[in-house]
């Protein structure tokens, strides 16, 4: 855990999105996401890139690096922080990157700077340099190639190494952590990511069964302001029309009418044993509609709904 030199003056928050697992300042949001790759800004002014994926068979620290520098257009990238053209490195990124090392993560720093720069670029808003590392977790087969940007007008230095220091490896065969836009969840081993969008009023994830011929399919959603969604429509009403697609041979689950949540199922069927269920819900302040749908499930998956619903939530 870090000491108190990591501490920030806000607290850190999580940013947690398929495999990647960090804490960031609070003021940090993702611009763009894709299924390992995000892109997360302050303000408008881009500060944190991340790519990651698992790697298969021998990791090659070059050849990512390679692959980074074709990312970098107009600029110099330097790989050894020993160059006597980098600028000196940082004590707390230097110290990240040791206890980094320390967890039994290898770690390349690299740091890479515009080649066109001028006298005036203090004024400019764009992007002029950032400081990186290449990270591989053995345990896990994991890597992750990390930029933290500086513009003209500032330096992150000190908040990249915080951030550094914060990452986690998942665990391998374990549920997976999410945290984004103020919604939070946990993944089984058995799914994996398939598409996803953030619009304005509609959250959705959508999720499919690992391996080519899994029909098995789980889609989030998170709808709002619930007050304005439903116009005085009840939850089951609304959802029956607005979820009609997902709820197709679905029948309500009977027991206690309850206000703020509604279920469905779908029985296994007799000969492809798959089967659905469905939660409707109010977000614990009522303002917001949570939705879970898992379809085409087989019956060991569809006995883990609870769980897969207890684990979505808004922050």
């Amino acid at each position: 855990m870090p000491d108190s030199s990591f501490e920030f003056a806000e607290q850190l928050v999580p940013l947690h999105w398929n495999g990647l697992i960090l804490q960031v300042p609070p003021d940090w949001t993702p611009a763009v996401l894709d299924g390992r790759y995000l892109l997360a800004e302050a303000g408008d002014v881009p500060v944190m890139e991340v790519k990651w994926q698992p790697i298969q068979g021998r990791f090659s620290v070059a050849k990512t690096i390679r692959k980074l520098a074709k990312g970098v257009q107009g600029a110099e990238l330097f790989i050894d922080e020993k160059d006597a053209q980098t600028p000196p490195v940082p004590e707390q990124w230097t110290e990240a990157v040791t206890r980094l090392e320390e967890r039994g993560f290898h770690v390349k720093p690299i740091f890479w700077r515009a080649s066109d720069l001028h006298e005036d670029a203090k004024q400019s808003p764009h992007i002029s340099a950032g400081r990186g590392a290449v990270v591989y977790d053995p345990a896990s087969n994991m890597a992750w190639l990390i930029q933290f940007y500086e513009t003209g007008t500032g330096s992150i230095k000190e908040d990249a190494a915080k951030v550094l220091l914060s990452l986690r490896s998942p665990e391998p065969r374990q549920w997976l952590p999410w945290q984004v836009f103020g919604i939070r969840f946990q993944s089984p081993p058995w799914l994996e990511l398939m598409r996803h969008a953030f619009n304005p009023g509609r959250y959705r994830l959508e999720f499919k069964g690992r391996g080519w011929h899994n029909a098995t399919r789980l889609v989030l959603e998170r709808v709002g302001p619930a007050r304005a969604v439903l116009r005085g429509a009840g939850l089951r009403e609304w959802a029956e029309s607005y979820y009609a697609r997902e709820l197709t041979s679905m029948k309500p689950v009977e027991g206690r009418p309850q206000v703020a949540e509604v279920r469905w199922q779908q029985l296994p069927g007799r000969v492809l044993q798959r089967g659905g269920r469905a939660c409707v819900r109010l977000s614990m302040d009522g303002q917001m509609i949570l939705a879970v749908f898992l379809l085409n499930a087989r019956v060991a998956e569809l006995n883990a709904f609870q769980e897969i619903d207890q684990a979505y939530g808004i922050v």
